[in-house]
C-alpha cells in the first residue's frame, strides 16, 4: 500500500477510538451531574398544593447552567 494511505488509516483508527473514549467520558459526566442534582436538589423541601409540587428554580438553573457550560464544551472540541 501506499505510505500515505497507511498514514490516514492510521490517524482515523486513531480518531475512531478517541471518539469511543470521548463518548464514555461524556457519558460518566453525565451520570456526575445527575448526582449532583440528586444531592443538592433533594435536599429542599417541596411543598405540594393541590397534588403539585412546588419547583426548586434555583437547582434548575444551576443544572441549566451544567447543560450550556457541556454544549460550550463539545462545542469548542469539535470547532
Amino acid at each position: 500500500m501506499d505510505t500515505l494511505t497507511i498514514i490516514i488509516t492510521l490517524v482515523s483508527v486513531v480518531a475512531a477510538v478517541l471518539q469511543i473514549i470521548l463518548f464514555f467520558k461524556i457519558w460518566g459526566m453525565c451520570n456526575d451531574v445527575r448526582a449532583l442534582r440528586n444531592q443538592h436538589c433533594s435536599d429542599q423541601p417541596t411543598h405540594e398544593n393541590n397534588g403539585i409540587k412546588s419547583v426548586n428554580y434555583g437547582c434548575l438553573l444551576e443544572l441549566l447552567l451544567v447543560g450550556l457550560l457541556l454544549i460550550v464544551f463539545l462545542v469548542s472540541i469539535y470547532k
